[in-house]
């Protein structure tokens, strides 16, 4: 595994990730809709802007989490 900083590529799996718990367990973290692609991809430009890093784990060039 590796763990490396996120990229515009790796928006798409984020969402997938964000999007599986909020639909999975709504009631644990109060989130009850699903981000779409554009979003997760202008929030890593945000954390970027801001200067907040975010990083993936990968393997087999699958991101695993964030």
């Amino acid at each position: 595994m590796l763990i490396r900083p996120a990229v515009l590529a790796d928006a798409a799996a984020l969402s997938a990730i964000y999007n599986q718990a909020s639909s999975a367990t709504p009631a644990h973290n109060l989130v009850t809709w699903q981000e779409s692609l554009s979003d997760r991809e202008q929030w890593l430009r945000d954390m970027a802007e801001e200067g907040y890093p975010v990083f993936v784990a990968v393997e087999d060039d699958a991101v695993l989490g964030w």
